[in-house]
């Protein structure tokens, strides 16, 4: 399950402990236990999330991450974007 606090629209927040945070038009953060990392996402209602565009938040270097991490993320992120009413499509 999924909510959006009051005060942080672009925050969403899963009850299976990770978060996804809209920074700007075109990159997001999503966080869990341990592990943080910025992703680049483009569009409107429909949103196209870049495959292999896992980033450090703090450095903006490619980071890299186990083809299962990379697969949870992406997952994860597309489940939270399409809560909020999203269309979600990797590319």
């Amino acid at each position: 399950m999924f909510r959006s606090p009051l005060f942080s629209r672009g925050l969403i927040v899963s009850d299976e402990g990770f978060r996804v945070r809209l920074l700007s038009r075109y990159f997001l953060l999503y966080e869990e236990e341990g592990l943080s990392v910025k992703l680049q996402f483009e569009g409107d209602t429909r949103k196209d999330l870049f495959y292999g565009s896992i980033e450090s938040p703090s450095t903006d270097m490619p980071l890299s991450l186990s083809p299962e991490t990379e697969k949870r993320i992406y997952g994860n992120v597309q489940r939270a974007l399409e809560w909020k009413g999203f269309s979600v499509r990797l590319v």
